[in-house]
């Protein structure tokens, strides 16, 4: 029997046509040293815009030295766009950078675009923008004795883990969505899960029922980056949508060109 085809990210012109050309799995195994996710830019400002939110609502509370922090799931990590902006996102914090948010625009019920954004470090990629006052003006010097946050990453993907090593330096467990699902996370409580640009790819309902409901034991907040509104998470999967503005229940999105960023609290881990 011959070998599958070895192919490049490049392909083709869109995901879609190599997921349908080779199939996902023989892809992401043929492209597990070298894939890089297009959308990079995209991710980074939509989970910077999360974790500000958070950080802004209860995360500075719950920081409580080198023995705290919180821990992170980097589901399906890819190469690692994720932990990258989450690494970003704690050097910000650590600097005491701030932005300069123009205003907001809104894209359709229940979303958050964001508008003009200007770093106060222009080596520092704009974050989305989420809200005028919280984010503020650029201070002339950073605060002092700031508290700041401690993140503990754990990474999955049972294709991408050479190239997520190679980027990040950090290690990446071979665990598919199948093994989560069936309990092999190494720990027991995250306050986040974030996958980005993979969670739509599973079609089967009961299989992504089984997902869901396994990783609502084990994490307060799901946050699913995706270029569409898929996939559907129903009423008794284990989460519902939490409105990052409003800071409850309710749909909210996080929008930053063609990534789509939606945010789940677990009704069965607080």
């Amino acid at each position: 029997m011959p070998n599958p085809p070895v192919v490049a990210f490049s392909n083709h012109n869109s995901m879609r046509e190599n997921y349908e050309a080779y199939g996902v799995g023989n892809y992401y195994t043929q492209v597990a040293a070298t894939y890089r996710n297009p959308h990079a830019e995209g991710v980074r400002n939509v989970v910077w815009g999360w974790m500000d939110t958070w950080w802004d609502k209860e995360g500075k509370e719950g920081e409580t030295g080198e023995a705290g922090g919180s821990r992170v799931l980097d589901m399906a990590a890819g190469s690692g766009e994720v932990t990258l902006a989450l690494l970003g996102w704690v050097e910000r914090k650590k600097s005491g950078q701030t932005v300069r948010v123009k205003g907001l625009v809104r894209g359709g019920q229940g979303s958050v675009r964001p508008s003009a954004v200007r770093p106060s470090d222009p080596s520092i990629p704009a974050p989305i923008a989420r809200d005028p006052i919280s984010l503020g003006e650029p201070s002339s010097a950073p605060s002092l004795n700031p508290i700041t946050p401690t993140l503990h990453i754990t990474a999955t993907d049972p294709y991408t883990s050479p190239a997520y090593t190679a980027q990040t330096t950090l290690p990446c467990l071979p665990l598919s969505f199948q093994d989560i699902a069936n309990g092999t996370l190494p720990e027991t409580q995250y306050t986040h899960i974030i996958c980005s640009y993979a969670l739509h790819l599973v079609k089967d309902t009961s299989e992504l029922f089984a997902l869901l409901w396994e990783l609502s034991t084990k994490a307060r907040y799901l946050l699913v980056i995706a270029p569409g509104k898929r996939p559907e998470i129903r009423e008794g999967w284990g989460w519902r949508r939490w409105d990052v503005e409003r800071w409850d229940w309710g749909e909210c999105e996080l929008v930053f060109g063609k990534c789509r960023g939606r945010v789940y609290k677990s009704v069965n881990c607080f």
